[in-house]
């Protein structure tokens, strides 16, 4: 039986700029503890803002979440998607990495708002499969050409 599966979509803004090289030892550490749990995911940054997908078992999940939310690196951790899921979506991805423009991540978070749902996506569709759309299509943009130190994979 394959087990219950939890995805995880949170935003939140860095307390400060944050350099490549303490990026790329965020994600190198990020890479390993997920790997070893079982954890997949995406992390995101652009101008001092986050948007991370993290999905994996529901205990597991949660647990790496309260940690991530005691991290003073960042603030204004928010929420915007806790939920089971049929399938990963980044199921080869202990943790991938891409820098993306603020405009564009501002763009995708709005979609993740609840007060804005209802006035961006129309009643007659599949919110929630709609927003997997988007992110997914957000995700093949954004890791087309990532730098190579960063696109290493556990």
């Amino acid at each position: 039986m394959q087990a219950s599966i939890h995805q995880i979509i949170y935003h939140s803004t860095a307390t400060r700029a944050i350099g490549e090289e303490e990026l790329g030892r965020l994600v190198s550490q990020a890479r390993i503890h997920n790997y070893s749990h079982a954890v997949t995911g995406i992390l995101f940054y652009a101008g001092e803002q986050f948007l991370q997908v993290l999905e994996g078992e529901p205990a597991i999940v949660a647990q790496l979440y309260e940690h991530i939310s005691y991290d003073s690196r960042h603030t204004n951790l928010t929420t915007m998607r806790y939920a089971p899921v049929a399938q990963r979506l980044f199921p080869n991805w202990s943790m991938e990495f891409s820098h993306v423009q603020s405009t564009a991540l501002a763009r995708l978070t709005s979609y993740f708002e609840p007060e804005q749902q209802a006035a961006l996506l129309p009643d007659t569709i599949d919110t929630q499969e709609m927003l997997t759309d988007l992110l997914l299509k957000f995700v093949a943009e954004a890791t087309a050409a990532p730098p190579s130190w960063l696109h290493k994979d556990l």
